[in-house]
């Protein structure tokens, strides 16, 4: 229970957080905004450079060897290119979300705890905990992230 008291934050501070971590996945998606740009007209400019190359090849003014060597370098690097944009559009605000529903499963969880039945009761102690043990009547407790994070952040705004 000590615990479970102890990972409660304040309001305020909860509110804090979430608002830190909104501001940064602004950033964050200004960030991939602009990456998202550069890489699209790098990807522009190699498909025009394609089309040049095919041309030119078509046009007699470049060897074979010389042709699919450029070819395959240009190719390679759109797949590149490709798969960078790919990556950043992954992105998304389902950490907000989680960040938000941890914070206030702290908040509350001693609260849940002392209205639940067994079953719950043990789903809630092993999420917030990890390798429970009892040495006699000692019982040994490691809290998993983030939980052992709240902690540590709630001792410092006591």
């Amino acid at each position: 229970m000590e615990y479970l008291d102890n990972i409660q934050l304040p309001d305020a501070l909860i509110d804090d957080i979430v608002v830190y971590l909104r501001q940064s996945y602004a950033q964050e998606q200004n960030f991939f905004k602009h990456s998202q740009e550069t890489l699209r007209k790098e990807l522009d400019a190699i498909q025009s450079r394609l089309s040049k190359l095919i041309d030119m090849h078509l046009d007699g003014d470049m060897d074979s060897d010389t042709y699919h060597t450029k070819l395959d370098e240009y190719k390679k690097r759109q797949r590149e290119i490709t798969s960078e944009m790919k990556a950043h559009v992954n992105a998304d605000e389902t950490c907000l979300l989680t960040a938000k529903t941890v914070l206030d499963l702290a908040k509350k969880a001693k609260e849940l705890f002392m209205s639940s039945k067994l079953e719950e009761k043990q789903q809630l102690l092993n999420f917030v905990f990890s390798n429970l043990k009892l040495d006699g009547k000692r019982l040994s407790v490691t809290l998993r992230e983030p939980f052992s994070t709240i902690l540590a952040v709630s001792h410092i705004n006591q």
